[in-house]
Order: structure tokens, then C-alpha cells, then sequence
């Protein structure tokens, strides 16, 4: 065998820094729960709320109430006023979500730099409510009062945008017998805090059927945001929604429900966010959805340099042979795991096994790419 040479050494230094960064950025370790504070804050010249940092408005406890209504339903409506403070929001920003964590909704309206980002679970669509969603380029502009209503009536999702209808989509169909009632409502974040949106938000509502577009563009010119009124009936034009959020507490921590459904549904500000789903959420629910995904190719893709330069590193200064694969497996894969528990504590980053297994597949890639490639 000929020696290493000491470009390879170098090479796999200069590889380790670079996937430790991109891995572990952006370095806000808190190794304590609910250690970030909750950015909420009422708004004081008009009804509503703003999120100008990482917050959160969440109800205390699961919803069965509301799961039984929306599944007997006719069909759904989600109503906002909003006002986002910029489009370099991505993930996507949460701005009003039905759901457990990134990855289990019911439904999600959302935020993906100037694009408005529906996800709608359905028998028939994945866990995350992503294949198929409706993506809007071109939506947000920074300040500007945006009012949008989803409406969904088991065959065609529509977007009105400030009265006005922007798509109707028939790709997402099917009924709402496979969503979960143990999910929670969350206002400007996701459950687990790892998703924020910067925003103001005045008005949310849900209903049990799809509103026509003649009540949407009635909604739209009740101008919600200047209202003097508090009174539901006046602003929905008598037609009351399940949950209804008027923002019009002006402080405390609760954000009452002002709708139909029995009990009240009301959200709670808690005054540190909750943060973070269990270690190692194996997510192998949605894996029969969504096992070629854009993370995990990344992850295949970027551990194959590290398989092949631990390989032939240990290859030669040992003068092993196959246990040179056995010591990469293990050296490489415990690398991925540190990586993995430090993610943990990451607010904007979530540890997973099938990261793990992605990272190892490969490893063990890199490994046989080196054993068919001459020495550098």
C-alpha cells in the first residue's frame, strides 16, 4: 500500500468544519426547556397582536371539540387579517396552524418569503399535508393589510386574497377522517417554537363548511381592521364561526374565543415558548410519503466525502481491511449521532434518527466510491 498523503488529512479536517457548520448553524444552544422568551405583544392603536421576534399563541390542551365539528362539517374555511413585517420568512413561517410539530398538521396557513403556503391533510394526501399543497408566489409585500380565506369543499381548494378569488385547486381532495384530535391551535409558530413568523394578526376564524365567494368578499369589506365594533354578528355578517379571535384584549395572556363551538376554545400566551419535540422523533410515519426527500438526499450526498476520506485515511495507517468499514461506520455514524443530540437543542433545528440512517447510507457510499477510485 502507499503511504496517505497528507492532503487527505487536510482534506478531511478542512470536510469535518465545514459539516459540523452547516449541521449545528445557527449555534443557539440552550440546553434547558422553554428557555427562549415569548415575543408577543399586544397591539395598542388598534385590535390585534404583533410577533416582532420569535413568539408564539397556542392552545392549553388538545381540541376534540373542534376536530368533531370540522370532520362532521361540511367543509372548511380559515380566515385571517394579517399583516407580515417582511418576505425573508421561510420554513414555512407558521401564521395559523392546526397541528403536533413540522411534520403532523391537519392544516397549516403559512409563510414561504413572498409565497402564501397551504397545508391541508386529507385521507389522501401525506401526514404533512405537502403532497399536494398550494404554494402562491408572489403574495406578501412588507406592512401591507393582507385579508385571506382557504376554502376547501372535499374537491377544490380556493385562496381569496382581499375579496378576491387567486386560485381554486381540485389536486387536493378527500375527507378529514384521518386527522388527529389531539393536535393544538398555535397562532405566529408552530407547536414545537421552531418555526416563527413576524407579523401582525388582527383576525382568525374557522368554519365548518366553505364559505361562497359573495360571503368572502362581504368579509373583506367589513375592513375588520379598522372596526369600532367588538360584536361578532356585525363583523361575520351573522354568520358565526366555530373559533373566532378578535385580538381585542389588549393585555393579559389569554386571547378569548368568540365563536360557536362549546367550550371556547380559547389560546394561551405562555411566557416562555414551548420549544421542542422529544429526542430522536423518528417521523417514520411519513417516511411512505416522503422517504426521497430533499433533506435526506442532502444527507446521503453529504456524509459520502467523509466515508471516503475516513476510509482511505484508516486503510492505510492501519493496514486493515474490511475493518477499516466496520471503524468508518462506527466513527462516521457516531459523528452523525453527536450531531444529531446537539440538533436537539437547537430552537430552530430538530433531531432524527432517520437523519442518522440517511448519514450512514451515505457513509457507506463513500465507502465504496473509495474502494474503486485510485489513491490522491
Amino acid at each position: 500500500m502507499k503511504p496517505i498523503k497528507l492532503k487527505t488529512h487536510i482534506f478531511l479536517f478542512i470536510y469535518l468544519v465545514l459539516l459540523c457548520f452547516a449541521l449545528l448553524k445557527p449555534f443557539d444552544f440552550h440546553f434547558t426547556n422553554n428557555n427562549y422568551s415569548n415575543n408577543v405583544n399586544w397591539l395598542q392603536t388598534k385590535y390585534g397582536i404583533h410577533f416582532n421576534h420569535r413568539g408564539q399563541i397556542i392552545s392549553e390542551d388538545s381540541t376534540p371539540e373542534l376536530y368533531q365539528m370540522l370532520t362532521k362539517g361540511d367543509g372548511l374555511t380559515i380566515e385571517v387579517w394579517i399583516s407580515t413585517y417582511n418576505i425573508f420568512q421561510d420554513g414555512p413561517a407558521r401564521i395559523f396552524s392546526y397541528s403536533m410539530d413540522p411534520y403532523y398538521r391537519n392544516f397549516t396557513l403559512g409563510q414561504s418569503k413572498d409565497s402564501l403556503v397551504m397545508r391541508l391533510r386529507t385521507e389522501l394526501t401525506d401526514p404533512n399535508g405537502v403532497k399536494p399543497h398550494i404554494k402562491i408566489a408572489g403574495i406578501f409585500e412588507p406592512q401591507k393589510i393582507y385579508h385571506i380565506i382557504i376554502t376547501y369543499n372535499f374537491y377544490n381548494e380556493c385562496v381569496f386574497i382581499n375579496g378576491k378569488k387567486r386560485i381554486c385547486d381540485s389536486s387536493v381532495k378527500g375527507n378529514f377522517s384521518n386527522w388527529d384530535p389531539s393536535f393544538k391551535l398555535v397562532i405566529g409558530n408552530e407547536v414545537t417554537g421552531d418555526r416563527p413568523w413576524l407579523g401582525e394578526i388582527y383576525y382568525a376564524a374557522i368554519y365548518n363548511e366553505a364559505l361562497s365567494s359573495k360571503e368572502i368578499l362581504l368579509r373583506y369589506q367589513s375592513r375588520i381592521v379598522n372596526r369600532v365594533s367588538s360584536n361578532i354578528n356585525q363583523i361575520n355578517n351573522g354568520k358565526i364561526p366555530l373559533v373566532c379571535y378578535l385580538f381585542n384584549e389588549k393585555e393579559g395572556n389569554k386571547v378569548i374565543d368568540s365563536g360557536l363551538n362549546p367550550p371556547k376554545i380559547n389560546l394561551h400566551i405562555p411566557e416562555k415558548l414551548i420549544s421542542k419535540r422529544p429526542l430522536f422523533d423518528t417521523q417514520l410515519r411519513n417516511l411512505q410519503y416522503n422517504f426521497i426527500t430533499k433533506d435526506n438526499v442532502l444527507n446521503v450526498l453529504g456524509f459520502i466525502p467523509l466515508g471516503l476520506l475516513l476510509h482511505r485515511i484508516i486503510k492505510f495507517r492501519f493496514k486493515i481491511g474490511f475493518q477499516a468499514v466496520i471503524v468508518v461506520l462506527i466513527l462516521g455514524g457516531s459523528i452523525s449521532l453527536g450531531c444529531e443530540v446537539l440538533q436537539h437543542f437547537l430552537l430552530s433545528r430538530n433531531s432524527s434518527i432517520i437523519d442518522v440512517c440517511t448519514n450512514v447510507f451515505g457513509l457507506s457510499f463513500g465507502i465504496a466510491i473509495e474502494k474503486i477510485t485510485p489513491d490522491f
